[in-house]
């Protein structure tokens, strides 16, 4: 096996190839590969490096600039809105090739659940629809099988459906949830719940935990801009309790349309934090990729800059915005 051919080689031909394109205005990846291979044999010798190369390259050519502004006016113009849609539609097709080539999957087809990125963490959020009387058994198993401890609903509960207690027989084992206890929330409430996992046969528990479920009340689609300062308030405690807790489990009535805003602002929030920069439209993309079409409409779009505003309104580090 040869060392420091492949993720090395990958970052030289990258250089390059970025170098040349500033130099030259033109790109020849084949021939920059070859020449690197004779100064030193089987360099970027793997497809998947080879062509991560040229999405690299590709990003870095294509990317444009979509600052936000201090001025929510600014932010909220039909121009600068159709302009970041329209990117973000230019760009799917490269979001498709880098979604093509990564491990995750759906879980559960009914559920049309995924796995989603965060902000430098991989399969951050689980992201799903909201169970059924037909599906919620599938949702308990999945919350057992992932280890989810934290759980955010995007709309309140169905009381028709009966997500507790419930138990669960399977061929081998057994599980079973309960509510611990409920707090009363301005935005909604937080169930504590108990989960347990035990064979069927001796009754020995192989897998026990407490999950946090936080329900979110008066907020809807139709409705998303008068009521989406509660998803925001929910957001922020959701996220503060579950830190570190990957993967959260996400949810609401169609798996895409709140969740999508959830998973794009905490991106955006994230990387604040750390960066001192607002990315909105590779927010959108990183959630993109991830086989589910968040934020697709300018209405939508429009509640994402509302709540970055909000956010950020009176902040310490707001200056750092662009005026």
């Amino acid at each position: 096996m040869k060392f420091g051919v492949n993720r090395t080689g990958t970052l030289i031909l990258c250089d390059l190839a970025l170098a040349m394109a500033k130099c030259t205005n033109e790109v020849d990846i084949y021939n920059l590969t070859k020449c690197l291979r004779e100064q030193r044999p089987h360099m970027v010798n793997k497809m998947e490096n080879y062509l991560l190369v040229h999405l690299v390259v590709l990003e870095v050519l294509m990317e444009i600039e979509n600052p936000f502004k201090k001025s929510l006016h600014e932010n909220l113009d039909e121009n600068v809105i159709k302009q970041q849609l329209n990117y973000l539609k230019r760009l799917q097709w490269n979001d498709s090739i880098v979604k093509s080539q990564s491990s995750q999957c759906a879980t559960n087809p009914e559920l049309h659940t995924s796995f989603v990125d965060g902000y430098e963490t991989s399969e951050n959020y689980l992201v799903t629809r909201h169970p059924t009387q037909q599906t919620v058994t599938e949702f308990w198993k999945i919350i057992v099988t992932e280890q989810v401890t934290h759980i955010l609903f995007l709309k309140k509960l169905n009381e028709n459906i009966p997500m507790w207690p419930h138990r669960i027989v399977g061929s081998a084992t057994i599980i079973s949830v309960r509510l611990l206890e409920k707090s009363r929330k301005s935005y909604g409430i937080i169930n504590y719940l108990e989960v347990r996992r035990f064979t069927k046969t001796t009754g020995q528990i192989i897998y026990e935990t407490n999950i946090c479920l936080f329900e979110l009340h008066d907020w809807s689609v139709k409705r998303q801009l008068k009521n989406s300062f509660n998803l925001l308030k929910i957001m922020l405690e959701f996220n503060r309790v579950g830190e570190h807790r990957e993967p959260c489990l996400i949810a609401c009535k169609d798996g895409v349309s709140a969740s999508g805003l959830f998973v794009v602002l905490s991106y955006i929030f994230r990387k604040f934090q750390k960066e001192l920069e607002i990315d909105v439209c590779n927010a959108i993309r990183t959630a993109r990729r991830n086989g589910t079409e968040f934020v697709d409409s300018a209405k939508q779009l429009k509640v994402v800059h509302m709540l970055i505003r909000a956010y950020f309104h009176g902040h310490d580090k707001y200056y750092y915005i662009e005026e």
